[in-house]
């Protein structure tokens, strides 16, 4: 068998892809493009949240028998932008009179692509965002606050990260909040 029918398409899938449909017929890359600048220019020019993003260096960090590591290597930090949302649950406890559970933050930071590629984050390969180096398990910082990601949001494929469907344009990354046993960066 030739390598290439494993991994080629069929003919349909291509003419499928590169026929304009949907709103493709009405959105060009014209509009595409003004969507994004106003975005940008709202999150990055007037809003001007960022956090700072730390990433484990795999090729440098030692794992145990476990594949776990005490002592992480990190990539440099980088400097993002996006639009976040910081919530923290309230203290509850299990029963009354029982042991109180500390309320923990959540953050959910929504990120251009187009930001992701310029920092050097994402790889952009024929039109495609191919590879994100923003994994689960990385560390967020802001506001002194550290956060860990459960979700780096690069497998979300739907409507509400697209325009009108048909462009993914963003992704929303989820972290909670750790303790500094868990992360030192202070």
């Amino acid at each position: 068998m030739d390598i290439n029918e494993i991994q080629g398409q069929p003919q349909e899938q291509g003419d499928h892809e590169h026929k304009p449909k949907g709103i493709e017929l009405f959105l060009g890359e014209e509009d595409v493009a003004f969507l994004s600048s106003v975005g940008r220019e709202l999150t990055e020019g007037w809003l001007k949240e960022s956090f700072i993003l730390y990433r484990i260096d795999m090729k440098k960090t030692v794992p145990d028998f476990y594949g776990e590591s005490k002592k992480k290597v990190y990539k440099e930090p980088v400097q993002i932008y996006g639009r976040l949302d910081i919530e923290s649950t309230g203290v509850g406890q299990q029963v009354p009179g029982g042991i109180m559970k500390r309320g923990v933050g959540t953050m959910t930071a929504h990120i251009y692509l187009e930001h992701l590629v310029e920092v050097g984050l994402l790889l952009k390969r024929d039109g495609q965002h191919v590879q994100l180096d923003m994994k689960v398990g990385d560390f967020l910082m802001f506001k002194g606050q550290y956060f860990e990601i459960k979700d780096d949001g690069f497998s979300q494929l739907n409507n509400e990260y697209s325009y009108g469907g048909d462009r993914r344009f963003y992704v929303s990354v989820k972290a909670i909040e750790v303790d500094e046993d868990k992360f030192k960066a202070r």
